[in-house]
């Protein structure tokens, strides 16, 4: 005789995956397992499987949620403000990441199991939410026609995330966690004033060029 559930499946699988999301906060996801998590929803492992194809692509679908949370956090800290600042979206992702710091680093740290690959509906998710982040940052950016802004941008997000990981890591080298900040917003002002000078010189070899043909 099959077994009853007091619950529909739908209703299941949100009670796991935010079970799951608890674990990975509270405990970071490292203590994420099916038995764990088994018992703390009251049903079997076998459960799991009946609304998540396996442990990772419960995990996916946590760091989904986490890639959503990020980008709306930076849009919000724009909402207001007249001119997208580059500081302040540093500023903003590092506020996020510091108070989510084990979704943060499930989101960033975890490896498909060997053999496995990223289902494309995750993929695009993450397409999604990082051409907003991109956008932000090119609002933030005058606009050049020499470089690929996309590029450049994803190198200054690669910089900044750099920064981060190895300081919560400790890594040798790594600054210190109080500086973490600091370190992140020179770096961009850093960015900012070589695109902005780099800039400029386009724009004089531009008009130069103009008058020339003229």
């Amino acid at each position: 005789m099959a077994r009853r559930y007091k619950h529909s499946l739908e209703e299941i699988r949100t009670m796991i995956l935010s079970s799951a999301e608890t674990i990975v906060v509270e405990e970071g996801y490292a203590a994420l397992n099916a038995r764990k998590l088994a018992m703390d929803v009251g049903y079997t492992a076998g459960s799991i499987y009946m609304v998540y194809d396996s442990m990772t692509d419960l995990v996916l679908h946590i760091n989904a949620k986490t890639l959503d949370e990020i980008t709306a956090h930076l849009e919000d800290s724009q909402l207001k403000k007249k001119k997208v600042s580059a500081k302040a979206l540093v500023r903003s992702y590092f506020k996020y990441a510091h108070k989510n710091l084990n979704r943060w680093r499930m989101l960033f740290e975890y490896r498909l199991p060997e053999g496995t690959h990223l289902p494309e509906w995750y993929q695009q998710h993450v397409d999604k939410n990082f051409s907003k982040i991109e956008a932000l940052f090119s609002k933030a950016l005058p606009e050049r026609h020499d470089i690929n802004n996309e590029l450049a941008i994803r190198a200054l997000w690669g910089g900044l995330h750099g920064i981060y990981t190895l300081s919560v890591s400790n890594a040798p080298g790594a600054v210190k966690v109080s500086d973490i900040e600091a370190s992140m917003v020179l770096l961009v002002e850093n960015f900012v004033s070589g695109w902005l000078a780099n800039s400029k010189k386009t724009d004089q070899k531009h008009v130069g060029f103009i008058t020339l043909k003229e």
